[in-house]
């Protein structure tokens, strides 16, 4: 159990320093002084940098996908589950220090190892899936799975924008224009 917890750490420690300092400032090295361990002890856990990374990429997704399908459960209408999906981004928008995972290795994945690439990539079709499936499941549309794509490529975008500029009152107006142009909500 405390090999475990300590693995369980490790990642989690892996998540935040990426988010508040990104790819590039992230190392075994940095991570190892944070945690008040030695490099080995990490690599005793994970076989090297990009085995850790694609972990803690893998944690993050299935931490966001248990929010999901708790919203799936919820007995409300798909304008609400819409908007509580855009509630879970907003909160990083309101975080100044911490970005999403996904968004803050996104910016680097030309250069990031084909495991890592493959994860965030696997993010993004699991958040177009759970749009497809709350809207299909409401309403009568044609293509719904291009509107699901074009709806969390769009929600990336805005939050991008919104984030540079520091305008939460943006990413709302912008949010709910997506939501009314989209689906007619």
């Amino acid at each position: 159990m405390i090999q475990n917890s300590k693995r369980e750490q490790i990642i989690k420690e892996t998540q935040i320093m990426i988010q508040t300092k990104g790819f590039k400032e992230f190392s075994l090295n940095l991570l190892g002084k944070k945690l008040n361990i030695h490099r080995s002890t990490i690599l005793y856990y994970f076989s090297d940098r990009e085995e850790l990374l694609g972990e803690a990429l893998k944690q993050y997704r299935l931490n966001f996908l248990e929010e999901l399908e708790e919203i799936k459960k919820e007995n409300t209408s798909l304008k609400n589950k819409l908007n509580k999906y855009i509630k879970i981004h907003e909160e990083v928008l309101l975080n100044r220090d911490k970005i999403c995972l996904c968004a803050a290795l996104g910016s680097d994945f030309p250069s990031l190892p084909e495991s890592v690439k493959n994860q965030i990539l696997i993010h993004l079709k699991e958040n177009e899936n759970f749009i497809f499936e709350i809207t299909n499941n409401n309403l009568d549309q044609e293509n719904l799975m291009y509107k699901s794509e074009f709806f969390v490529e769009s929600l990336q975008g805005i939050m991008i924008v919104c984030r540079n500029e520091n305008d939460l009152k943006k990413y709302l107006r912008s949010t709910k224009l997506l939501i009314k142009t989209l689906y007619d909500l």
